[in-house]
């Protein structure tokens, strides 16, 4: 797909991402002036609740479009012009492929080249499938009414933020990985292709063992990052389970409407 394509399909999704965020706003706003006209107790907990169930979709549907934007980039990811020294592997593949076909290549090379094709198309069918399925599960819990009670409302809250967040988090790992995964690919497929063509030299091969930079150079940051973001979803998920989200946000709560006197 060409670059000017990827630019449109970033700014249609730019502009609607920006609609729905100020929808979302919008609809804050009139729920907390609503809540504040409501009465003698505006901010207790039935009317709080019953005031931003009315807005739950357009925010859920705002956190969906934050998280598809993520993906959208990774998946569609705009040229960067000013960074030369950065190599792209798809530009590589097709410079490499430049005046060679693949009828040229040797059969155990082309059945290689063929897999390495295969293996990088049901990557991204898994891909997708598992980002919508994600995103059907969280909003199919979300959106689901008999999931929330007035008497334990926080915890329900709590519970719906944790399997958006999860279902989040899966999908964006899951991109991150096809990434990684299809960079690859890429490399190897153009590995392939100077051997069919001749021109891996052994001195060549040497100097690019050489220069080439060991593993944990090349793809450390992203692995830290990984674990981070793992030991991040791991504490979140234990400290809503051990009651300390709740715990905070009844002392939110309390201060809002007990000490600062906005109740």
């Amino acid at each position: 797909m060409s670059q000017e394509k990827i630019k449109r399909i970033h700014a249609v999704y730019g502009w609607i991402l920006s609609c729905l965020v100020v929808l979302t706003g919008v609809c804050f706003a009139v729920s907390c002036v609503t809540i504040y006209q409501s009465g003698e107790t505006p901010f207790s907990r039935e009317s709080v609740a019953i005031h931003f169930q009315k807005i739950a979709i357009p925010v859920f549907l705002c956190l969906v479009g934050i998280v598809g934007g993520m993906v959208l980039s990774l998946l569609l990811p705009l040229s960067q012009k000013k960074e030369k020294a950065k190599a792209d592997p798809k530009k590589n593949l097709s410079r490499v492929w430049d005046g060679f076909s693949l009828s040229s290549c040797d059969a155990d090379i082309k059945s290689k080249i063929e897999k390495k094709r295969r293996g990088r198309k049901a990557l991204r069918i898994v891909i997708a499938v598992i980002c919508v399925l994600c995103a059907a599960l969280a909003l199919i819990y979300v959106l689901n009414p008999v999931n929330y009670s007035l008497e334990e409302l926080n915890h329900d809250i709590l519970v719906a933020a944790l399997v958006a967040f999860s279902a989040s988090a899966i999908a964006l790992l899951a991109c991150y990985i096809a990434t990684f995964v299809e960079k690859v690919s890429i490399v190897r497929e153009i590995e392939l292709v100077k051997l069919a063509k001749g021109d891996r030299k052994k001195e060549t091969k040497t100097r690019h063992k050489k220069e080439q930079p060991g593993f944990w150079k090349k793809h450390g940051i992203l692995l830290i990052r990984l674990v981070v973001l793992a030991v991040g979803i791991a504490f979140v998920i234990l400290g809503v389970f051990n009651g300390g989200a709740a715990d905070v946000l009844g002392k939110a709560v309390r201060i809002c409407t007990e000490c600062i006197g906005l109740g």
